[in-house]
């Protein structure tokens, strides 16, 4: 249940993200964008082990594991968004 929830909750954050920037980007773009994103951001969870059953007892391990997990999908991301669309710019 909390995978499915913090992956609704992923998709609806990157997506609103990356519609709201000021990206010159179509809609196929922020789709792979967003799905490059969600990727990252639940695999870095998983990775850190932050869905496994048993509860941390100290919060700032468990908190450190989040923050930790939403840079590397936030580097990830970047890499993706260069990757897919190398002339995105910012319109202004």
């Amino acid at each position: 249940m909390l995978v499915a929830l913090d992956t609704l909750a992923t998709v609806v954050a990157w997506v609103l993200a990356l519609l709201s920037s000021n990206l010159r980007a179509s809609v196929a773009e922020v789709s792979v964008l967003a799905t490059v994103a969600v990727a990252a951001t639940l695999g870095s969870l998983a990775a850190r082990q932050l869905y496994r059953e048993h509860v941390r007892r100290v919060v700032s391990v468990e908190l450190s594991g989040v923050v930790r997990a939403a840079f590397v999908a936030a580097v990830a991301t970047g890499i993706g968004a260069s990757v897919v669309g190398p002339n995105l710019g910012v319109r202004l």
